[in-house]
């Protein structure tokens, strides 16, 4: 999250910034203000399983089998403008757009409804925001935000494919949730390659253009 974090600080001097990313390696990101004292951190990473701690809120991602999307830009970008949520979509709706036109049929929620986490701190997947991207009544893509009087940052992650049975076993036994709220992340969420199979680069590709087109400039290299 070091990158998110320069990302953050280029931003608040006055330069918008995106960059759309895969992770190495399978990881959890938590969000900032996230306790972790009960969850077994060092045996994630002993495991093979990354653990970060992103600058914004939301609840907890997988990561390794999606695609990632930080953009950050100055307070007073005209991004910046307006509600949280009406800020949150335009900047997700690069995304979005670049999801269209690959033929997904997906939206953003029409409706926000109440969180429904599972453990403290809670799954994204198991949460509700009018920031998610949504194809029918499953969650394809979460965003979190952080705002402050310099600088709105923002993270995104879009689901490729599931994560395997392995994972959703270290995580319990890790003391990431229960089988049971997985077994909701797995209901509630469409991983865009069950719908048909998916390019990552074109995806990423797609993301950059309306990144461009919409916000007004490039995403970095």
């Amino acid at each position: 999250m070091e990158a998110d974090s320069a990302m953050i600080i280029r931003a608040a001097a006055g330069c918008p910034v995106a960059r759309v990313y895969e992770w190495s390696r399978p990881a959890l990101s938590f969000p900032r203000s996230a306790n972790l004292a009960k969850i077994r951190t060092s045996w994630l990473e002993e495991s093979g399983i990354s653990v970060v701690r992103r600058p914004t809120g939301g609840g907890i991602l997988v990561h390794g089998w999606d695609l990632s999307f930080s953009v950050a830009v100055p307070g007073k970008h005209p991004a910046a403008a307006g509600s949280i949520s009406a800020a949150g979509r335009l900047l997700a709706s690069p995304v979005l757009e670049a999801l269209c036109s690959m033929g997904y049929d997906v939206a953003f929620r029409e409706k926000e409804s109440p969180a429904a986490c599972g453990h403290v701190p809670g799954i994204c997947f198991l949460q509700r925001s009018d920031l998610d991207i949504m194809m029918g009544k499953r969650k394809v893509a979460a965003f979190a935000q952080r705002r402050t009087s310099e600088v709105i940052f923002q993270h995104g992650s879009v689901e490729i494919e599931p994560f395997s049975e392995v994972l959703v076993e270290k995580l319990v036994q890790a003391g990431v949730g229960t089988k049971e709220d997985w077994s909701r992340v797995q209901d509630g969420t469409t991983w865009l390659d069950s719908v048909k199979p998916v390019d990552k680069a074109f995806l990423a590709g797609a993301i950059v253009r309306f990144t461009t087109a919409i916000l007004g400039f490039a995403p970095a290299a």
